[in-house]
């Protein structure tokens, strides 16, 4: 059996509350990210869910609301970099929020997603999670391959 990290709980805890990323506290503590996530929830320290967002991000979360203005916009004929422009967002936040729905989606059925649990309609076949979590910072920062 492999020897027991040994690992600052107090400074976990704290830069845990403090907001910084995953990634930079395993760093910060030496250990991976692995090891740092295990003793999180071994801690009981509160999950940020799938919608957190790292106090050093800076970009609002997209509301209903905005996109529903953005829907709005490009309905009344404008394009989607001025719809970018007005709104605030880029040009892909635009596409991917605002034009959704509208795209012609193939039915390959529902799923629960395995990182939040939440139903969501598959993209394509071998798709396991859903688009707020794949577009998370957490998620796009991580790599297969990292322990």
């Amino acid at each position: 059996m492999p020897a027991r990290v040994a690992l600052d709980e107090s400074k976990l805890a704290e830069l845990w509350r403090s907001g910084l990323g995953g990634d930079a506290i395993a760093r910060e503590l030496h250990v991976s990210r692995a090891v740092m996530f295990n003793r999180v929830k071994g801690l009981g320290l509160p999950s940020r869910g799938s919608g957190w967002r790292s106090v050093d991000d800076k970009r609002p979360k997209t509301t209903p609301e905005e996109i529903e203005r953005m829907r709005a916009l490009l309905a009344q004929g404008m394009s989607v970099a001025e719809v970018a422009r007005e709104t605030g967002r880029s040009a892909k936040t635009v596409t991917t929020w605002a034009l959704c729905e509208t795209l012609p989606q193939t039915d390959f059925g529902s799923r629960r997603c395995l990182k939040c649990g939440k139903l969501f309609r598959m993209d394509y076949r071998g798709n396991w999670v859903c688009r707020p979590c794949r577009a998370s910072s957490e998620w796009q920062s991580s790599s297969p391959m990292e322990p």
